[in-house]
């Protein structure tokens, strides 16, 4: 593949390596139904595959030289000659402007600077402190006096927050009686001064995933105390945020949502596009919330991060693998918010396309992909939190995010994530043959199917950088519309029943009263909103959650089949807001231009 992303073969069959790690296995799953694809082992340096599928960015793939032992790079150092100028990579060059703490921060400040605007409310108050030596410049050297004064500057204003106790007291009403009695009982027992005031968190400020070197601090000289100890990849110093004092709960818990970005680069000049996927889930803390002194370094209650959570033996007790949909959030907060009815999609939703939207236009203006390459791609997985006013923060954003079916849920989620996402950047770069008459039936169907799911496409454009500059030219994303779960049982099809020797079976009097039972809906009695809702706290046995795999299972398969049905993909010319801002053009709107991924020809370029 050239630089430009040609590919080089014509239809042909094309090589890709998957290297192990992050449930590796799935991305394999989705290689097998295009057959026009053929794997190499991660092991073999004798063929160079045309695309490469790695954990981490490799540095010395975008400088034309081998790679080397560095801590970017693969543990096994796998295909140790793949250059990004032959071969496309899962990776944008300089993705860390985006992915890594330090980056985005700098990257959304640049960007606030380049508009001359404040930053935004939709990020925490954020600041960058590294070590006295490790100062690049004197914007890094001034960060730690910005965070002493802000810090100081908190202190005065914290000492009049209300307890946590308090800005709970609807949801413990909601909770079982002896859970209520508990929070009363230890609000009884509650002494002046026992929260912990002007919270913030520190996280390394690159090459930090899944929790690790996380803290909650309460004052500057255990700030300092990281930045003296820090050594090795460490030295780039700590991202230190303003913590979420007063965050929104799931029954008294912490969570966060996880979303997903997909970066691929423009057809025609290579600049960059961000689309967002519509689904997304929440990850639940196993914990009760606390600001207690003794609870602040309590990861379990603190930290949502899968790899954090699942350290813990009560891990999945309240949800399945501590994951919800957007629809059981949604339920919950039917349940115990019902003036935020529609939340999810009507206010939610577009929030989180606008701070990615942002995000991606600051990676852009900060040089990700400098020489704009066109078969490089990535996968982003956007970590956002909302407090109990219902603000929505943007975290973090992180390369390489969890693909591991720790639930059923996403057992379902995650595939169609995986199937949209290699339908927009992988599919337009290796399309399969044109020449259909010397392949298998099974090869047709498969070209077949993929043309099909390429209409219920999941992710949504949301930024289109311009020919020249970074500015977002994407039209406004369409609206977000709530996500339906298809449960209706499976109808039987018409006509009378048959015994197996092809008679026609005539139903006895007990059969016909149960058809006459089944023609007939029972009515179910509507919950109200007041009533409780009580949690099982019995640990679920492996029989048990077998059968809510497979419950699940059928239920995201019918979902997606529903999907196809109600969601117009990127790729669907009829439905797809491109098509409606032209049509608006016409008639006095605000025009734009053509869908990339509608009117290119790939082989064309």
């Amino acid at each position: 593949m050239s630089a430009k992303g040609k590919p080089r073969k014509e239809g042909g069959q094309f090589k890709f390596t998957v290297c192990p790690g992050n449930n590796s296995r799935a991305l394999l799953t989705i290689f097998r139904t295009r057959p026009w694809f053929n794997t190499v082992s991660h092991k073999d340096d004798t063929k160079e595959p045309d695309l490469l599928w790695e954990m981490y960015r490799n540095p010395a793939r975008y400088l034309g030289k081998k790679a080397e032992d560095s801590p970017s790079s693969s543990p096994s150092k796998s295909s140790q000659g793949v250059q990004a100028d032959t071969c496309c990579l899962n990776h944008f060059e300089r993705d860390s402007v985006l992915v890594t703490k330090h980056g985005l921060y700098w990257s959304m400040r640049a960007l606030c600077e380049d508009r001359r605007e404040p930053m935004p409310d939709y990020l925490p108050e954020t600041y960058h402190v590294v070590p006295d030596e490790g100062a690049k410049n004197d914007s890094q050297a001034a960060e730690w006096g910005r965070f002493a004064t802000a810090f100081e500057r908190h202190q005065a204003e914290t000492c009049t927050l209300p307890p946590i106790a308090k800005t709970r007291a609807k949801e413990a009403t909601d909770e079982a009686a002896g859970e209520a009695g508990m929070l009363s009982k230890a609000k009884s027992r509650r002494k002046k001064g026992e929260d912990a005031t002007n919270v913030w968190i520190a996280k390394p400020a690159a090459l930090s995933n899944r929790g690790m070197g996380i803290a909650v601090v309460t004052s500057r000289e255990e700030v300092r105390a990281l930045l003296d100890k820090a050594q090795g990849r460490r030295r780039t110093g700590y991202v230190v945020q303003k913590y979420i004092e007063r965050p929104l709960l799931i029954h008294g818990r912490k969570f966060d949502i996880r979303c997903f970005l997909l970066l691929v680069p423009h057809p025609r000049h290579g600049g960059l596009l961000g689309l967002v996927h519509k689904e997304g889930y929440v990850r639940t803390s196993s914990f009760k919330y606390s600001l207690k002194k003794k609870s602040i370094a309590n990861k379990f209650i603190h930290l949502t991060n899968d790899g954090v959570q699942n350290k813990d033996e009560n891990y999945g007790k309240f949800e399945a693998g501590n994951k919800m949909s957007y629809v059981e959030f949604q339920a919950y907060l039917d349940d115990h918010h019902p003036e935020r009815h529609g939340w999810v999609w009507s206010a939610m939703a577009p929030r989180i396309d606008a701070a990615l939207a942002n995000a991606a236009e600051a990676a852009a203006l900060a040089g990700i992909n400098p020489k704009r390459r066109r078969n490089c791609f990535e996968l982003l997985g956007c970590d956002f939190m909302v407090t109990d006013d219902f603000k929505l923060l943007l975290i973090e954003v992180n390369s390489n995010p969890c693909l591991e079916f720790s639930s059923p849920y996403l057992e379902g989620l995650l595939p169609r994530v995986l199937e949209d996402s290699f339908q927009l950047a992988v599919d337009a770069r290796f399309p399969p043959p044109k020449d259909k008459g010397g392949l298998t039936k099974a090869a047709q169907a498969a070209i077949a199917d993929l043309a099909a799911r390429r209409e219920s496409n999941g992710f949504q454009l949301v930024y289109e950088q311009a020919k020249d500059g970074c500015r977002n030219t994407a039209p406004p994303p369409s609206p977000h519309e709530p996500i339906e779960h298809a449960t209706q049982p499976r109808q039987r099809p018409p006509g009378p029943s048959k015994s197996r020797g092809g008679q026609e079976r005539r139903p006895s009097a007990k059969t016909g009263s149960r058809e006459k039972a089944r023609e007939q809906p029972r009515e179910q009695p509507r919950r109200r909103p007041s009533q409780k809702r009580t949690l099982s706290t019995k640990r679920p046995t492996s029989q048990s959650l077998e059968i809510e795999a497979h419950e699940a299972r059928r239920v995201a398969n019918s979902e997606n089949v529903e999907a196809r049905r109600r969601w117009p993909g990127v790729g669907t010319q009829a439905s797809h807001p491109r098509q409606q801002g032209s049509t608006a053009a016409a008639g006095g709107g605000a025009e734009h231009d053509a869908d990339p991924f509608n009117e290119i020809d790939f082989d064309d370029i």
